[in-house]
């Protein structure tokens, strides 16, 4: 999920300020079975008053709400014009299937999420927009122009490899024990050691033992 803090401070409501007043949530959706179904899962959080916005008579007094929350069917645009004193109305969308069209990012706090969306994650999307945040979910990122990256891991090297013998083998050549005495104390054969003596000096690019253990020291595979 991607977050984004928004600028304008106009975005947050008054309710932010008010603690124990619930948030009004406007619900609206192209299907009746989703509407309901969005108004379900909502009413079950204590701290938000959930509203269906085509439920809502033209006569009653209106409160502008503190979030929309909007479904989009697959491959729907964005939902129409919000009232004019609804500009800067935090916004959750719902998006089933591909995105055919996201709001300009600038425009008011926003979140993504895909249809799968599950109650906790919608609940925190909703005040996270009212916080003046904006989250993406990563399948819709494309959608907005945002591109990231997996972190750059450290390339590795053959020093990098060496096994735990080669490593004994290398504590022990870094104190000038020669191959018999390193033989006898790991108890390992003189040739065994020759083999892995001979493998250290190819991984670290050595043409001698002290040049090894130069090498080790710097790379931080001994301990000075």
């Amino acid at each position: 999920m991607i977050v984004e803090q928004a600028s304008q401070a106009e975005f947050l409501p008054l309710s932010v300020s008010e603690p124990g007043q619930r948030l009004l949530v406007h619900v609206s959706a192209p299907f009746p079975s989703v509407r309901l179904g969005l108004l379900a899962m909502l009413q079950s959080f204590e701290d938000l008053d959930v509203q269906v916005r085509s439920e809502i008579s033209p006569d009653s007094i209106r409160r502008v709400p503190d979030v929309q929350v909007s479904y989009l069917a697959s491959g729907a645009s964005q939902p129409d014009d919000p009232d004019p004193d609804e500009l800067h109305t935090p916004q959750v969308l719902i998006v089933e299937g591909p995105l055919a069209d996201l709001p300009q990012l600038s425009e008011r706090p926003l979140a993504v999420l895909p249809a799968e969306v599950d109650a906790p994650t919608l609940h925190t999307a909703i005040f996270a927009v009212v916080q003046g945040l904006t989250l993406i979910d990563s399948m819709y990122a494309a959608s907005t122009g945002i591109s990231w990256r997996q972190p750059i891991q450290p390339a590795t090297t053959d020093a990098d490899r060496l096994t735990t013998r080669e490593s004994q083998v290398l504590e022990l050549v870094a104190i000038g024990m020669p191959n018999k005495s390193i033989a006898h104390s790991l108890g390992i054969s003189e040739h065994t050691v020759k083999f892995h003596v001979g493998s250290i000096l190819a991984k670290l690019g050595a043409e001698s033992r002290t040049e090894a253990v130069t090498l080790a020291t710097r790379r931080g595979l001994l301990a000075v």
